[in-house]
Order: C-alpha cells, then sequence, then structure tokens
C-alpha cells in the first residue's frame, strides 16, 4: 500500500511540473489589438523590436534587412503569409504590427516580434 501512496504522489508531482512548464512556454501577450488585414502592410515599410526591417510592397512582393525576397499575403484576417509559411499578425492600439509565431527550431517556444512604421 505504501509503494502505491508513493506512485501516486510521484505521478502527481509530474503532472504538476509537466503543467507549470508548458504553461510558461505557451505565455504570449497575443490578441491585444485587431486582426491584421493587407491594408495595414500594403505599401509599407516596418522596423522590428530586434533590429531588422521588413517591406511589404503593394504588388505582393516582400523584402527584408535579412535579404529575403519572396511574396506576402493576407489570406485570411489576422494570418500573413510569407513565402510558403504563415504567422499571426496583429495592429495594435498604438499603431504597432505584433508578430507571433512558434518555432520549433527555437527550442519549441513563443516568439513575439513588434514592427513600427518607418522609412
Amino acid at each position: 500500500m505504501e509503494i502505491f501512496r508513493s506512485l501516486l504522489l510521484l505521478c502527481a508531482a509530474v503532472v504538476c511540473i509537466a503543467f507549470v512548464g508548458t504553461k510558461a512556454l505557451a505565455y504570449t501577450d497575443f490578441g491585444q489589438g485587431r486582426p491584421i488585414a493587407a491594408k495595414d502592410l500594403a505599401g509599407k515599410k516596418f522596423c522590428w523590436n530586434a533590429g531588422g526591417w521588413t517591406i511589404y510592397a503593394a504588388d505582393g512582393h516582400y523584402t527584408n534587412s535579412k535579404a529575403d525576397h519572396t511574396h506576402w499575403s493576407v489570406p485570411e484576417p489576422g494570418v500573413v503569409a510569407i513565402g510558403q509559411g504563415r504567422r499571426q499578425f496583429e495592429i495594435l492600439t498604438d499603431g504597432r504590427i505584433h508578430n507571433y509565431h512558434f518555432c520549433i527550431y527555437c527550442m519549441n517556444r513563443d516568439i513575439d516580434s513588434w514592427g513600427t512604421p518607418c522609412n
């Protein structure tokens, strides 16, 4: 009986630890603005909090400070397709854009970025 109780306690502890770790990894503040639309990006350049920039040309061409050249679109409100990838975007009340994606190659973590219109 004592072994059963110890095993039960160990299982409960593992579940608690897993829940806390999952909750911490899943944290993001996405959802503070409105879903982005194509008109919010078209013909604009944004400078990002990490130091890079992107240009969303009105004709659908995409260029960034990493020398990437591809196409962009907004297939549905709040979703921006860049090349083959898709990310969640929102417009914040202060005019910045907020970009969220889950990065499997970045130790399975959430990535949040903020962009400001720039020249």
